[in-house]
């Protein structure tokens, strides 16, 4: 802004080009009020993941990256298949439904019941007694395939669910691998040609 009003004022410049330095620099300050404000949100995410109080101070990040890791997708993929609570409980629900579809084909089978007794009787002879009673199903065409096929279904939805959301985590893990690699990309490409060629400009 200093060098364009210079200009102008020795009759070498334009009157438009101090007007528009001022335009870029109120863009320049939009935007660092962006990034100010992105920083907080992260600097309070960051404060939340590590459980500690909202006014906990980050500091300022320092220019120290490591050497770029290199993650498996292999072996990203069977931590997560293993330790992902949602999967667990998923896989908890698939072996329900199936003893439900198992207990749900007992069904076709008859009941039997048997009961034993035994009465005392002071100064008496004591007296006993078996009883055995059977339940056969008759309709088991109607109900019981009713109630196999309605198990049957649900176990095929949770499996069906199953699968769905391990296809779902192999996908995010690829995504994130993807991202990483993309950063690494542009954080070679900020240090190597970016930086140093704007620092040249000005």
């Amino acid at each position: 802004i200093d060098g364009a009003l210079a200009l102008y004022k020795t009759g070498k410049g334009s009157q438009a080009d101090p007007l528009k330095a001022q335009v870029e620099q109120q863009f320049l300050a939009d935007e660092l009020l962006e990034l100010q404000g992105e920083q907080a949100d992260l600097a309070s995410m960051i404060n939340a993941i590590m459980d500690r109080p909202q006014s906990t101070i980050l500091g300022n990040p320092e220019e120290n990256f490591h050497a770029v890791v290199k993650f498996n997708y292999a072996d990203l993929k069977k931590i997560a298949m293993k330790e992902r609570s949602e999967l667990q409980g998923q896989q908890a629900l698939v072996q329900e439904q199936r003893k439900a579809t198992k207990l749900a084909r007992l069904d076709y089978f008859p009941d039997f019941n048997f009961d034993f007794m035994i009465q005392r009787n002071p100064g008496r002879n004591s007296a006993w007694g078996i009883s055995v009673g059977f339940n056969i199903p008759l309709w088991f065409n109607e109900k019981q395939k009713r109630g196999v096929r309605e198990a049957e279904a649900r176990a095929c939805a949770n499996v069906l669910e199953l699968q769905n959301m391990r296809s779902i985590i192999r996908g995010k893990i690829k995504g994130i691998l993807a991202q990483l690699d993309t950063i690494d990309e542009r954080i070679k490409l900020y240090k190597s040609g970016i930086i140093p060629k704007t620092a040249k400009t000005l």
